[in-house]
């Protein structure tokens, strides 16, 4: 961690580094930085407001309560059934796939033929043209252009 994302979480979650997401990195550079550790001490210093206001907001939790919950939840998730194996491709996901993929080939095929067999009438009928260029003159162009 470097020493401004050390300053930017101190600012936003405060002194204490229990709360920081990563507590481990702030401990390491607070063992080898003497910035970091002045920081931290003028945050301490400061009266922790940031500190006194994450306080305020973090709700009381009845620690019997929990206990309940938690127990709850193991019961119910130790009563569900054990998740089926992955078996990887079904057969159903197989033919889908291969008659997607042999769908779209087959209408490929089809627009291929089709652009080859839609010439003009006018191209069909005139097969004995000596012009190289007539295939591709579809469209009369007047001389008179610029």
């Amino acid at each position: 961690m470097k020493l401004s994302r050390f300053l930017d979480m101190l600012a936003i979650y405060g002194a204490r580094t229990e709360r920081w997401p990563d507590a481990a990195a702030a401990q390491r550079l607070l063992a080898e930085s003497p910035e970091a550790r002045a920081a931290l001490a003028e945050a301490h210093s400061d009266a922790g407001r940031v500190d006194r206001a994450l306080d305020g907001f973090a709700p009381a939790v009845d620690a019997d309560a929990m206990a309940r919950l938690r127990n709850t939840v193991q019961r119910r998730v130790a009563h569900l059934p054990a998740p089926e194996a992955s078996r990887g491709w079904s057969a159903r996901h197989m033919l889908l796939t291969f008659s997607l993929r042999f769908g779209a080939l087959a209408a490929m095929a089809a627009v291929g033929v089709w652009i080859g067999w839609a010439q003009p009438m006018s191209q069909r009928l005139d097969t004995a043209s000596a012009d190289p260029l007539a295939p591709i003159q579809l469209y009369a162009v007047p001389d008179d252009l610029p």
